[in-house]
């Protein structure tokens, strides 16, 4: 009876072993190939890990998005999502998919600002743009406090559209 016991126990220790192995593999190890890079991620601001994982999965990016979700949480990464944009590169393995997304190397866009704009002009373009409405641009600029984070050498975003340009040695 004993030895049907430690039988028991040391099978199922290796079936459970095994299984691990093979989650951890096909979540962190296996490349995905499904998807043609740059895939871009959109993390949503308060979205759960498992609603990002799911899409993630639902994409081709990793292998299980339950299994992806659990590892993550394990390594305490699941927290550390930042919200934005991500460009996701093709055949990535789940732990560079995670490693990305930690990072917080966000997806960049572009915009140019012509010269000699006012502030309202440079609020319409970076509404045109997609990056938010005229409304909420003029209150950051008017906002010292957002300025001031900036590090920007003004009280306002205007004082700096009207102000001469900054010497070399600030940038």
């Amino acid at each position: 009876m004993r030895r049907a016991l430690v039988l028991l126990v040391v099978v199922g220790t290796t079936l459970a072993l095994l299984a691990g192995a093979a989650g951890y593999y096909a979540t962190f190890v296996w490349r995905s190939a499904v998807f043609t890079p740059p895939l871009v991620v959109e993390v949503k601001r308060n979205e759960s890990f498992l609603a990002l994982a799911r899409r993630l999965d639902a994409a081709g990016a990793i292998a299980d998005a339950r299994l992806f979700t659990l590892l993550a949480r394990a390594r305490g990464d699941d927290r550390r999502v930042r919200s934005g944009e991500y460009d996701l590169a093709g055949a990535a393995t789940g732990a560079e998919v995670l490693a990305a997304l930690v990072s917080g190397k966000q997806r960049l866009h572009m915009v140019t600002i012509p010269e000699g704009l006012t502030l309202e002009e440079i609020a319409a373009i970076y509404e045109r743009a997609g990056f938010g409405d005229v409304a909420r641009f003029q209150a950051l600029a008017q906002d010292h406090d957002f300025v001031a984070r900036l590090g920007l050498p003004a009280d306002h975003l205007g004082d700096l559209v009207r102000a001469p340009p900054l010497p070399a040695e600030t940038w």
